[in-house]
């Protein structure tokens, strides 16, 4: 009797991905800047860029079947998702947002009706782009928070976008395990700095906010670091603007806490 033994695929060297970092640097300066501007047209804008960037990288980044349609698909969700945002200038200002959601997973479900290929690995197709939605639907949550807290959106956004340069350094074999709590502490740090810098005292919140939004941030990172799209640009700046629009339930959460 015979027998074969399955040979695992080589893991990707753990080293920085420049791109990946960058793309979280920039996501959460746009994040930052809405949170600061707090006009509602920066929120659209903010949702739609962050948004349309996710939508050219993420299919291939999670190795959809028909990365074109799959892109199509994130692409008008993201322009549903501002419209939505547009359309209720007040609060609540998620409102619509599930409607736009809604349109996004019946797009998402016709797709394979016109694709043959995308049919034959349906659940691959359906889990990619289910992902990418919610990944949009996170961003738009994020950049809606400053209604409910000024300052909670300006901290995360700098928050992560300072973190994220920690990976620069300890993305590395011998260092790669001390990536959280560094990049936590960092992200605590930099959100009680930048609370006290609005001038809005020196409380325990925008360190949890901080701290939280770095570890989230990361852990997006870190969960597709070993995605063979990170050596293409849209899939590295994709991961890292998907990283920082990931966070938004959880700031949105700490927001409507006394604490913050």
């Amino acid at each position: 009797m015979t027998s074969s033994i399955a040979t695992d695929v080589p893991a990707v060297p753990v080293r920085p991905r420049p791109l990946v970092v960058l793309g979280a640097v920039l996501a959460g300066i746009v994040v930052t800047l809405a949170g600061l501007s707090g006009q509602h047209l920066a929120d659209v804008a903010a949702v739609l860029v962050t948004g349309l960037v996710v939508a050219r990288g993420w299919p291939r980044l999670v190795r959809s079947p028909a990365p074109v349609g799959a892109g199509v698909v994130l692409a008008l969700t993201t322009l549903a998702l501002a419209v939505a945002l547009l359309l209720q200038s007040g609060p609540p200002r998620l409102h619509q947002v599930p409607v736009a959601v809604a349109g996004g997973v019946v797009l998402m479900c016709l797709h394979p009706l016109v694709r043959e290929d995308a049919r034959a690995r349906l659940a691959e197709l359906l889990t990619g782009s289910s992902l990418g939605i919610l990944v949009l639907v996170s961003g738009a949550v994020l950049v809606t928070t400053h209604p409910v807290d000024a300052t909670v959106a300006t901290v995360a956004g700098v928050s992560v976008s300072v973190a994220a340069l920690v990976d620069l350094v300890l993305e590395r074999p011998g260092t790669a395990a001390w990536m959280l709590p560094v990049e936590m502490l960092v992200g605590g740090a930099v959100g009680l700095l930048v609370h006290v810098t609005l001038g809005e005292g020196g409380e325990a919140g925008p360190v949890l906010v901080g701290l939280a939004a770095a570890a989230v941030a990361l852990c997006l990172r870190r969960a597709i670091s070993q995605q063979p799209a990170l050596t293409t640009a849209p899939g590295a700046v994709a991961a890292g603007v998907a990283s920082v629009l990931f966070v938004g339930p959880v700031v949105l959460a700490l927001a409507r806490m006394p604490i913050t």
